[in-house]
């Protein structure tokens, strides 16, 4: 909800911290907490009213390595400053969908966290989605750390 994102953000700048925002379910947000915010993730199709305005292509370039749109292919795209960049991780075997969002923006902010660099961050988000959708409900297909190759 709006007043969790709006409380998240008056507590990271009080505190000089970091934000990352999961704009699901999607509502208009401030362009004072977009600027402010370190990442923002966003589904495809929510972005005219998260961001409000203009073509997909056109709000990615307004924030380069800072806006990660998702689908439900487990595929995503951003504007690095110089070209549109494309990960897509959607084998056959996807027999859940619900969760990956979450899953995505948990592993992205943890390898993001870890230093990583976007698109490893980008590509673990991707990892950890995939691993939700193989399973059945969203909570057991949750990985550990341990179920990748670090």
């Amino acid at each position: 909800p709006m007043n969790a994102v709006e409380k998240a953000y008056e507590l990271a700048k009080k505190y000089n911290k970091k934000l990352g925002i999961y704009a699901s379910p999607a509502v208009k947000i401030s362009e004072e907490i977009l600027k402010y915010a370190t990442f923002i993730i966003a589904k495809s199709n929510e972005l005219s009213v998260v961001f409000d305005e203009e073509s997909r292509e056109n709000i990615l370039r307004k924030y380069p390595n800072k806006l990660f749109v998702r689908d439900d292919t487990n595929s995503t795209i951003y504007y690095n400053g110089s070209e549109m960049k494309y990960h897509r991780n959607d084998p056959d075997d996807m027999p859940n969908k619900m969760g990956m969002g979450d899953a995505f923006t948990s592993g992205f902010a943890i390898a993001y966290c870890h230093g990583n660099n976007i698109d490893d961050c980008v590509k673990f988000g991707n990892d950890v989605s995939l691993k939700v959708a193989q399973k059945r409900g969203s909570q057991k297909g949750l990985p550990h750390l341990k179920d990748f190759n670090l």
